[in-house]
């Protein structure tokens, strides 16, 4: 009679698997598979948004070489439009170009200082490039 109560005492299976280890065995990937998630996760969001900045650089750099290539005279407020149209930038992008005279001069010719600002938004947030240049009269 002792075999037989010691062998109900016993209640770990000897042929596989308890439901205890397989409760753990799920818990332990649920915990892998959550981290994992939550990186990738991460890692597509900062990819994003490095790739809407890369995109306002690239905006404002072609902006701001067509300014240089363009007569002083013509540099003015309100030409946001026509940069908008002419190097197709996306509506998410909202452009402010702010155009002012200079104290300043270059060679004795007159200074513009020229502000260019790239807003658009990522995740509710607002982000914002702000590149200035001066753009000195050619004689």
């Amino acid at each position: 009679m002792s075999n037989v109560s010691l062998k109900k005492l016993n209640t770990k299976s000897e042929n596989g698997f308890t439901f205890t280890d397989l409760a753990i065995a799920i818990f332990v990937i649920m915990i892998f598979a959550g981290t994992i998630g939550t990186i990738l996760y991460q890692i597509t969001e900062l990819k994003l948004s490095t790739q809407l900045s890369a995109e306002a650089t690239v905006c404002a750099i072609q902006i701001l070489e067509d300014i240089d290539r363009t007569d002083y005279e013509l540099i003015q407020n309100g030409m946001e439009n026509d940069y908008k149209n002419k190097f197709q930038i996306p509506d998410g992008f909202a452009l402010k170009i702010n155009v002012t005279n200079s104290s300043k001069t270059v060679g004795g010719e007159p200074v513009k200082n020229v502000e260019l600002r790239i807003k658009y938004e990522f995740k509710g947030r607002e982000e914002e490039l702000v590149i200035t240049r001066q753009k000195v009269r050619e004689a």
